[in-house]
């Protein structure tokens, strides 16, 4: 769980760091706690397959091992797409809505 918490930001809230922090810390004990009654098999999976997810994740995320794999290494950076600008469907035009007609329709009184 300490390894994780290098995602969050630095410059974040000092309060909500320590709180995630102690959140990373008890988390496994009150896991550990509720799944107490459960065949100590199930445990044992659920620390072998988190240990093998952690190196995976670890070697993937080293730019030497992306490339003995093929992969694009992570330090790249990926080029960004052009955004193009979408024309607004015609029932968000606020000048011709329905609804505008509408009200303007319930406000008019007849004389």
């Amino acid at each position: 769980m300490e390894l994780s918490q290098w995602k969050v930001p630095p410059n974040s809230n000092p309060t909500m760091q320590t709180f995630i922090k102690w959140v990373g810390r008890i988390s496994p004990l009150l896991l550990l706690v509720f799944t107490g009654g459960l065949p100590a098999a199930v445990h044992c999976y659920w620390f072998f397959n988190n240990s093998l997810t952690l190196i995976q994740t670890l070697l993937l995320k080293n730019d030497t091992t992306r490339k003995m794999l093929g992969l694009v290494p992570m330090s790249e950076q990926y080029p960004v797409r052009e955004v193009k600008a979408v024309e607004a469907p015609k029932f968000l035009d606020r000048e011709n809505s329905p609804f505008k007609r509408a009200g303007e329709k319930v406000q008019k009184k007849p004389e």
